[in-house]
């Protein structure tokens, strides 16, 4: 690495590049592939722009670049929603994973049919106490009518934060069968 003249390992950040040799690690067994680990820290929020430039011993280079985003970590985001069993025929499971914890907010679960219609509602005041929330249990005989019908349905969160009123949401279809 670095042996031919401007042949160095260089990351580029939005423009800026950085010569990152001291980090490449070359695999064992194998000096055609290695790896980089280098560190950002206080990225701003939005959209930034990473390159990687390297050459080898024979003074080919090779060359890749990706563009990614940065959130601010004080926006509420709910990163997944699992939902298990799905197709499921008398109750369904929810875990959430989002970045709240610690924070005081609503979190509110509904199950809406195809046309939008609430087929069950759940909500609750609470402190998030980890970066994954076990929901509570739908079973099919919580239905207010009674009787469900199979077919698609969708599964919606809401959190609202308490501190600044700010939300985040995500959604996930389901299938119900008999």
């Amino acid at each position: 690495v670095g042996l031919g003249i401007r042949n160095n390992v260089v990351l580029e950040l939005d423009g800026q590049p950085i010569n990152v040799n001291a980090a490449y690690q070359a695999n064992i067994d194998d000096f055609t592939k290695g790896s980089v680990s280098y560190q950002y820290y206080d990225l701003t929020p939005g959209e930034h722009q990473l390159s990687l430039r390297a050459w080898d011993v024979l003074n080919q280079w090779g060359y890749d670049e990706i563009t990614f985003t940065v959130i601010d970590a004080a926006e509420p985001i709910l990163n997944q929603l699992e939902i298990f069993p799905n197709p499921f025929t008398s109750e369904l499971n929810f875990n959430l994973e989002h970045n709240q914890k610690g924070q005081e907010g609503e979190l509110r679960l509904t199950l809406v049919d195809n046309q939008g219609k609430i087929v069950w509602q759940w909500n609750e005041n609470l402190t998030l106490q980890a970066n994954t929330a076990d929901l509570p249990t739908f079973y099919v005989s919580d239905v207010p009518s009674g009787k469900l019908v199979p077919g698609f349905y969708h599964a919606r969160v809401v959190w609202t934060r308490s501190v600044d009123g700010k939300s985040a949401r995500i959604q996930e279809k389901l299938i119900y069968i008999r």
